[in-house]
């Protein structure tokens, strides 16, 4: 209620603005990895699960700000070879480049799609599936607590 002189002159209604979330987006795993001062990667879901040769991978992100990011941030999203490089990646802006991290709000969930274009024969060996962030400005990495720089949302053998 708005009020003057002791008279109600009228009721305010605050609203999140249209497109904003606020509740935490469903997600296939969930994750608690905090990126930086102010991220958090709340979950991920894939599709297929478990990613298959020849077939595109889907990796939906649930992300969280905790506090202003000041910055618009790049996701990487990585299946790396046996040999530790990609085979097989997206990078880009949350959200389809919809979404530019510098204009999240506290508390505010990002849900956020990649799709890889995995190999029909890859080599043999193990894959990690690797989640991060960068500023494409200096190509620096967010760290985590850890010290690590992504986190590891799968790993294994290609069918």
């Amino acid at each position: 209620r708005l009020r003057a002189a002791g008279r109600t002159l009228g009721v305010i209604t605050v609203q999140p603005a249209a497109g904003r979330r606020f509740e935490p987006p469903p997600v296939g795993t969930r994750l608690d990895a905090r990126f930086g001062q102010g991220i958090t990667l709340v979950g991920a879901t894939l599709s297929p699960t478990p990613p298959r040769s020849g077939e595109p991978l889907t990796v939906t992100l649930g992300w969280r700000a905790e506090a202003p990011v000041g910055r618009s941030l790049k996701v990487f999203v990585h299946l790396a070879g046996p040999d530790g490089q990609p085979v097989a990646q997206d990078d880009a802006v949350p959200g389809n480049w919809t979404r530019p991290t510098d204009r999240w709000l506290p508390g505010e969930y990002v849900e956020d799609s990649h799709t890889l274009a995995v190999p029909a024969a890859p080599p043999p060996g193990p894959y990690r599936l690797l989640v991060g962030l960068y500023d494409p400005l200096t190509g620096v990495r967010l760290t985590r607590p850890d010290g690590t720089d992504s986190v590891e949302l799968w790993w294994g053998t290609l069918p």
